[in-house]
């Protein structure tokens, strides 16, 4: 596999004062561990950061902005003069900023990894997306689980050390994932008495320390833009995730999956009490009919349903084989009844 000519450029994306506090003292910290974006220095990699003025100005004031600032440049782009409506909800919103981002990567010629504001990384997972962009890979995607941010932040801070980083292992960050889901995925579990109207993903628990994840929709972590034939001349109203997944399959050679929390972990944080859209009829997944609907409902493609045969472990012991696995066993079964009900 050839090795990319592009830069590689870390995109943050945030704005407002908790996006802001999340990042200084959660995100960025975990992104500065050991085995993530130290890795990265006196490597052809560059920092992007669109945010606020008012913003702005507080981040390049924290120290730890010195500490990344010695690794890589970063430069900040502002945004306060983009004219996208405000009343967008936050995800709304973080897409149309994302839709800039990607204009002005593919204007640099420059691969992207997108970076959650709020999200917690495992060391050694950023160290992994650079290694897969060095060795070729167009794209990598990701399942970001969603955990309950109260107590996930609690948690995390007792890594702290002395100089301001955090450190957590992918077993560590599997673990607390794994105790503190937030309720949206609680409601993503296959064999749920309250499923949700739109799901996008369907979990088995394999045991007290691993589950298993059939998801329909992935995060494009990184993306080499160079490489794939992206409109760069218009701002796309389709999400990232989208637009990506559109583009990239069925040439699926140059595409990585993790499928493994050991490989790579990152978790989002998020307020338990934050809206989760229930289905009203409370109808179970087990009916292949209603699965079918809200798939449908939900806009998915082949892509998607390419990304649900994938097996993704998030585990914080060993597990050991699961050829033989019957709850494995088991969703590859459902997996293939829903596709081939999907496009019967």
């Amino acid at each position: 596999m050839a090795q990319s000519n592009s830069i590689l450029t870390f995109v943050q994306i945030l704005w407002g004062k908790q996006y802001v506090e999340n990042y200084l003292n959660y995100t960025l910290p975990t992104e500065l561990s050991d085995n993530n974006l130290l890795f990265f220095k006196d490597k052809r990699a560059t920092y992007l950061i669109l945010t606020r003025n008012e913003d702005a100005i507080i981040i390049k004031q924290h120290p730890l902005y010195y500490k990344l600032s010695s690794l890589m440049t970063v430069n900040i782009f502002l945004i306060d003069d983009i004219n996208i409506d405000p009343l967008l909800s936050k995800y709304a919103l973080l897409s149309a900023y994302h839709s800039i981002a990607t204009l002005i990567l593919t204007k640099l010629e420059s691969a992207a990894v997108f970076l959650p504001a709020d999200g917690f990384w495992g060391d050694g997972s950023l160290k992994k997306i650079g290694e897969l962009f060095y060795d070729g890979y167009h794209t990598v995607f990701i399942n970001g689980p969603r955990i309950c941010e109260e107590p996930a932040i609690a948690t995390v801070a007792q890594f702290r050390t002395s100089d301001g980083i955090i450190s957590l292992s992918n077993r560590e960050l599997a673990r607390l994932t794994i105790r503190t889901l937030h309720p949206q995925l609680q409601a993503s579990f296959w064999d749920t008495q309250k499923s949700l109207q739109y799901p996008s993903s369907f979990i088995w628990k394999l045991s007290d320390t691993s589950l298993l994840f059939r998801c329909f929709h992935l995060h494009p972590i990184m993306v080499d833009y160079p490489t794939l034939l992206i409109c760069k001349d218009s701002i796309t109203k389709r999400t990232i995730d989208s637009e990506i997944a559109a583009v990239v399959f069925p040439d699926d050679k140059n595409m990585y999956i993790i499928t493994d929390s050991d490989e790579c972990m990152v978790a989002t944080h998020t307020p338990a009490d934050e809206l989760v859209l229930y289905d009203p009829l409370a109808i179970p997944y087990r009916n292949y009919d209603s699965v079918k609907s809200k798939l449908q409902k939900n806009n998915m493609r082949f892509c998607h349903c390419f990304f649900a045969t994938k097996k993704i472990l998030i585990h914080s012991e060993d597990i050991g084989s699961t050829d033989q696995n019957p709850i494995i066993n088991e969703s590859n079964q459902i997996i293939w009844d829903i596709n081939n009900l999907y496009y019967a």
